[in-house]
């Protein structure tokens, strides 16, 4: 959608953040579980095909994941690298996006260590870490947004909060009149030392600049217990000043009795203002 508001231009577009789980039988042998990715991976397919979102930040995946998720999801392409050597190996923070309305202008990654030029890890960090970057352009507007992708350490304080200070850092360093989406599973709560460096430079959390009511449960992550609370909000979509946020949705969609991750996805709707 594209209308003229007073000095500014619009543009709405959706977007959306999901933790798709990695494939547990690159680690375990035997028969697939209940909640192995192998019987997960048809319930992730319906879902993105039904919502359609413009533009998703995955987090977990291997490649052979992304190959069956581009294939038999509707009219998206995707840019990424595996996090272990920049290539394919090891887990992946892609970005897929719609085919037939954004041309890829430019993408990239980075590790989120102090060498973030190359394959690496710092601080207290459990596991390598990355950061996906790409800029896009509408095809009919010509209007250009940045989307980072990334997936902050599950065991370290401190490799977080640094996490958030490379990610701060790169978004400062652009132009401040481009839209900048930051999506990912970030491993931390509201209250966290983390969570304040995201939002302390110029990036805000969807969630608490939302024009409407916000959908679903505070809890991004589920444990796969259908029948608990969701209560730990460590999944987000953070937007830059020049992103007006319409609707934030947490998505609960099951089937029989089931969740297809770990992880709810985290939706928004925004318009984009340009001057």
């Amino acid at each position: 959608m594209f209308s003229v508001f007073g000095a500014f231009s619009q543009e709405q577009i959706s977007v959306m953040s999901y933790n798709v789980g990695y494939d547990e039988a690159l680690y375990n042998s035997g028969e697939p579980k209940e909640n192995y990715w192998v019987n997960r991976r048809v319930h992730q397919v319906a879902l993105i095909n039904f919502h359609q979102p413009d533009i998703i930040g995955l987090q977990e995946p291997h490649l052979h994941q992304l190959k069956y998720l581009h294939e038999n999801v509707n009219g998206y392409n995707w840019v990424g690298n595996g996090r272990e050597d920049g290539m394919e190996a090891g887990e992946y923070n892609p970005i897929f996006y719609k085919a037939n309305r954004f041309k890829l202008l430019q993408s990239g990654i980075f590790w989120l260590s102090e060498t973030p030029n190359r394959v690496s890890k710092s601080w207290d960090a459990g596991y390598t870490r990355i950061c996906t970057w790409a800029l896009f352009e509408n095809k009919e507007t010509q209007k250009q947004f940045y989307v980072f992708n990334t997936h902050f350490d599950s065991k370290g304080k401190e490799a977080r909060i640094k996490s958030a200070t490379i990610i701060n850092e790169k978004v400062n360093e652009l132009d401040g009149n481009i839209p900048v989406f930051v999506l990912g599973d970030f491993n931390f709560s509201p209250e966290s030392k983390a969570y304040n460096e995201m939002v302390t430079y110029g990036l805000n959390d969807s969630k608490t600049i939302v024009q409407s009511d916000p959908y679903g449960p505070d809890g991004t992550y589920n444990g796969f217990q259908f029948d608990r609370i969701s209560k730990y909000r460590i999944d987000y979509v953070f937007v830059n000043s020049i992103v007006d946020v319409l609707k934030y949705g947490v998505l609960t969609d099951s089937y029989e009795m089931k969740y297809p991750s770990d992880h709810f996805p985290i939706w928004i709707t925004a318009k984009i203002r340009v001057k």
